[in-house]
């Protein structure tokens, strides 16, 4: 998995409108996270214990916020922006072992 192709899926989730944008913006606001702490391990200030332990934690929430999404109401052949949220978060939540 590819986090920069994650990172495009998600801030076209944070670019619409309403629960959408809620949604996107939640989940790039782990990925900052992610990252962030992933510098600090480069960098020294923080060790790689401490980096597994806030992943664990992050890595659930981030698996909770997707299936929020899927579990959203609409029906099958939805169009909206939120049906494709939804869709595009049930995709990611199919791959989320590999992140």
């Amino acid at each position: 998995m590819c986090w920069a192709h994650l990172k495009r899926d998600l801030t076209a989730i944070a670019q619409r409108s309403g629960v959408s944008q809620a949604i996107g913006e939640a989940l790039l606001r782990r990925e900052r996270r992610l990252f962030r702490w992933w510098h600090q391990v480069r960098d020294g200030t923080l060790s790689r214990e401490a980096f597994i332990q806030r992943v664990a934690y992050l890595r659930a929430g981030f698996k909770a916020e997707l299936a929020a999404a899927v579990a959203l109401p609409m029906a099958k052949a939805e169009k909206t922006p939120l049906a494709k949220t939804s869709r595009t978060c049930q995709r990611l939540l199919k791959l989320e072992p590999a992140l």
